[in-house]
C-alpha cells in the first residue's frame, strides 16, 4: 500500500511537470515518526508530503517547528494527516490531543508560514515564484518552470496578503491582516484600510 501511495504521488507530479524525489519525504518521516505514524504496521503513511521538491525546505521547516512544539509538551500528540498542494499552494492538515492553546497556536503559525511561503515559492525548484495558469491548472512557479503558463495578475499591494477571519460582535470580520515576507520568513501586520478594505 505504501508503494502504491508513492507511485500515485510520483505519477501525479510528473503529469504536472514536477520532478519528485520521494527520498526526502522518506527521510522526513524517519526523522519525525511521532508526527507521521499512527500505528505499528502503517503501510500508507498519513501526512507523507505529496508536493514537488521545490517545497522541500518549507515542509521540513514546518515539520521541524511542529516537532519542537511537541518536544516541549511530551504528553501531547500530533499526527500530520495530509501534506499536499491544493489550489496551487501547500496545505497541511493535522490532528492532535493534549495540547495547550499556546501549543495549538504555535502549530497553526508554523503551518501558516509554510502555506504562505508556498504561495511565493516555485514548487519545482524552490526559487521565488508566482501563481501561473496552465490551461485549467494553477501552479506556483518561477519563469523557468511555468510550463508556458501565464502569470495570474495580482493587484498592486495585494502580493502575499493573508487574512484570518473570525467573528467580531456576532459578524464575520477580518481578525488579522498580514503580509508574508519571503526574505525573512515572517508575517508583517497590515492595516486592512491600506488595501481599501473598510469594515
Amino acid at each position: 500500500m505504501f508503494l502504491l501511495c508513492s507511485v500515485v504521488a510520483v505519477i501525479g507530479w510528473f503529469m504536472l511537470g514536477h520532478q519528485v524525489d520521494q527520498t526526502w519525504g522518506d527521510a522526513l518521516v524517519a526523522r519525525h515518526p511521532r508526527l507521521f505514524l499512527s500505528g505499528d504496521k502503517q503501510t500508507c503513511i498519513p501526512g507523507f508530503p505529496l508536493v514537488g521538491d521545490g517545497w522541500r525546505d518549507l515542509v521540513e521547516r514546518a515539520v521541524g517547528r511542529i516537532a519542537d512544539v511537541i518536544a516541549a509538551a511530551p504528553s501531547a500528540s500530533v499526527t500530520l494527516v495530509e501534506i499536499k498542494s491544493k489550489y496551487a499552494t501547500l496545505r497541511m492538515y493535522w490532528q492532535g490531543s493534549g495540547l495547550t492553546k499556546a501549543a495549538e497556536n504555535a502549530i497553526a503559525e508554523a503551518i501558516d508560514k509554510a502555506e504562505a511561503r508556498s504561495a511565493c515559492t516555485c514548487e519545482t525548484c524552490g526559487a521565488a515564484g508566482v501563481l501561473h495558469r496552465v490551461g485549467r491548472q494553477l501552479l506556483i512557479a518561477c519563469a523557468e518552470h511555468a510550463m508556458g503558463g501565464a502569470p495570474v495578475p495580482i493587484e498592486q499591494g495585494w502580493e502575499n496578503i493573508h487574512f484570518l477571519r473570525g467573528t467580531r460582535d456576532g459578524k464575520t470580520a477580518i481578525i488579522v491582516c498580514r503580509r508574508y515576507v519571503r526574505e525573512t520568513d515572517e508575517f508583517v501586520d497590515v492595516d486592512p484600510s491600506e488595501l481599501g478594505i473598510e469594515e
